[in-house]
């Protein structure tokens, strides 16, 4: 055993010993040191050439830096309120952030490794500290990891506590570009693909005349047939659906200035005595004298059936048996015809009820039926209808009650020049639908009956609601003016754009000071490690050693510092690391030699600057 550590006592020695220089240094010998100084001297940059070597890497760094930040910037610019499906050279646009923030980052910690690792070794050479620092510097170039491992050796340093800042600044980089990088949904409307269809009441004649201008064909609406449908469908409880476009995907879709007839029934309360017109005599009568309730007769008393409507008295001449009858002219007057003023005229009607005033059809023998007088009225309504969530609802803008001159509405002679004056048809149009309506409600009882009955049952079924009657012949009216209007579209079918609103896919919403700060965040770093690493260039003469291995073991230690690590050459990192703590140390020139070393500050001398290398010859 003794002689075991013997020969680990004489190895150590033989290594101890093992440098010429540093053995020269201790035996006194200066042949040995004259013969090695000339070897000895520091090896500086010769040239453009060396000088090259060492900035070449570093200013590649700090361009490829200065182009990715510039990439960045393009980058959100370019998605700035474009959609979410947009590439940017085949990649989606978080992708190529993350491949930018991945080359940024590697490019900037790899910047402030190369000024820490030039920094060391001038710490060191101005200021001295524990040997550990050498280690502490070389983890802070390599991450939080790199620091916590050295954490306990950890001083205030201006460079270490910034470098740390750097360190987590640039772990924050990634998640922040995706932050910055938000989106939204926007709503955009236009005026494509958004069409409706209807009948334009101004240009249209939609009469039985149809454009020949001769008033005695004048009937009604050329289309009869599209309003017995709407009386129909609304005694059903439906609504007529307009016919217009508007693509799935769309918000909704708005049609607005839809110009359209709307015919009302105005009723008043009236009795028995109510004048109507008896269709079968061609006379007037009172209700209660054609429906024989005049007659006391207890024993059997008059069958009521009801509901019924009549003519009421004033239409005498007037209905639509009269107008049928017209005989038509044997060629087309063009003079003035004065008796066709008698076939004109307010559209008026008797609705007999039963005794509760509804659409019921029984009435108690002792009871009187209740009757309302009706007047037809028709407005211009301007309306907008909005197509949403799978419905379509129209809203009125505006409503203007028609005033129907009669007499011009008579003048056979205007009508006759109609088509050249280019007249606005509304007035006859709304005319012919009065027309109609009182064809189909008073005109034939058992139809008007039958739309009652079903009304009752599918539309509304409220027997009892004295209201009953004017809700059922609004909802009979406005159903066939819609029907006239968007249903059966008259020549010319016009067709007006409407506004298509849609949610657009996701765009990106990129804030403009949000992406220039983020982006040029990186030139803090960047600027702070080309001052630090120009800095410790110039105090180590241009001498580039940074993080390499090869300058740590020529360096070297001096025999002082050897000494105090004597028997470690085969400890861990962390048996090392605790003593080189515990040794303090310069960077410095031997003496005699003008070997740069790491050893005691007694034993070096500051390096010096700019050394002439005629100095040690």
């Amino acid at each position: 055993m003794r002689e075991t550590f013997k020969a680990i006592d004489d190895r150590e020695k033989l290594q101890y010993y093992e440098d010429p220089l540093e053995s020269a240094s201790i035996t006194g010998d200066d042949s040995v040191m004259d013969a090695s100084s000339s070897r000895a001297e520091t090896k500086r940059p010769d040239g453009a050439a060396d000088l090259w070597r060492v900035i070449a890497l570093p200013i590649f760094n700090i361009a490829v830096t200065c182009v990715v930040i510039g990439l960045t910037i393009y980058v959100y610019q370019t998605a700035d309120g474009q959609t979410t499906d947009l590439k940017l050279a085949g990649m989606n646009v978080p992708t190529i952030l993350s491949l930018l923030m991945t080359i940024a980052k590697m490019f900037v910690a790899g910047g402030i490794t190369y000024a820490i690792s030039e920094y060391k070794w001038v710490r060191l050479q101005n200021d001295g500290g524990s040997l550990a620092m050498l280690d502490v510097y070389d983890a802070c170039s390599r991450g939080l990891g790199g620091i916590a491992r050295v954490a306990s050796a950890l001083r205030f340093d201006r460079v270490i506590v910034v470098t740390l800042l750097f360190q987590i600044g640039l772990m924050a980089m990634g998640p922040a570009s995706q932050q910055i990088l938000s989106t939204k949904s926007s709503v955009v409307c236009s005026r494509d693909d958004a069409y409706i269809w209807y009948t334009n009441y101004t240009s249209a004649d939609l009469t039985s005349m149809k454009y020949s201008n001769t008033l005695q064909k004048l009937k009604g609406l050329e289309r009869e047939y599209a309003a017995a449908y709407g009386y129909g469908q609304a005694s059903r409880g439906f609504v007529t659906i307009p016919n217009y476009t508007c693509s799935q995907n769309s918000l909704n879709c708005t049609y607005d200035g839809v110009g359209g007839l709307a015919t009302e029934a105005v009723c008043t309360p009236g009795d028995l005595k109510s004048e109507v017109v008896d269709v079968h005599t061609n006379n007037k009568t009172t209700i209660a004298s054609y429906l024989g309730l005049s007659k006391n007769d207890s024993r059997s008393p008059p069958y009521v059936d009801v509901p019924q409507t009549f003519y009421h008295g004033s239409m005498l001449g007037r209905t639509h048996y009269d107008l049928a009858n017209l005989t038509m002219p044997l060629y087309t007057n063009a003079t003035y015809d004065p008796t066709l003023r008698r076939y004109f005229g307010e559209q008026k009607f008797v609705l007999v009820l039963s005794d509760e005033g509804n659409l019921s059809t029984y009435i108690p023998a002792d009871k009187e039926p209740k009757v309302l007088i009706c007047t037809l009225q028709t407005s211009y309504n301007v309306s907008n209808l909005v197509y949403r969530s799978e419905q379509i609802e129209i809203y009125n803008q505006t409503s203007v009650p028609l005033d129907l001159d009669y007499d011009l509405l008579s003048n056979n002679t205007y009508w006759k020049k109609a088509n050249s004056l280019k007249t606005d048809y509304r007035a006859m149009n709304a005319y012919a639908t009065q027309l109609t309506h009182m064809k189909l409600l008073v005109g034939n009882s058992a139809f008007f009956q039958q739309l009652a009955a079903d009304w009752l049952i599918y539309g509304y079924n409220a027997t009892n609601d004295g209201s009953a009657p004017v809700k059922f012949l609004r909802a009979m009216l406005h159903n066939t003016d819609l029907v006239s209007l968007y249903g059966i579209p008259n020549d010319p079918i016009f067709a007006s754009k409407g506004s298509r609103c849609w949610v657009h896919l996701n765009m990106y919403d990129v804030n403009k000071v949000a992406y220039y700060a983020f982006a040029l965040a990186f030139l803090v770093p960047l600027i702070w490690w080309v001052a630090v690493w120009i800095i410790s260039l110039h105090q180590t003469n241009g001498i580039s050693r940074g993080n390499s291995q090869i300058a740590l073991l020529v360096t070297g230690f001096t025999p002082a510092v050897k000494h105090q690590l004597r028997g470690m050459s085969h400890a861990g990192q962390h048996v090392l690391f605790k003593k080189a703590k515990e040794i303090d140390v310069v960077f410095g020139e031997h003496r005699s030699t003008g070997h740069i070393a790491f050893g005691q500050p007694a034993e070096l001398d500051p390096i010096r600057t700019k050394r002439e290398s005629s100095s040690l010859s």
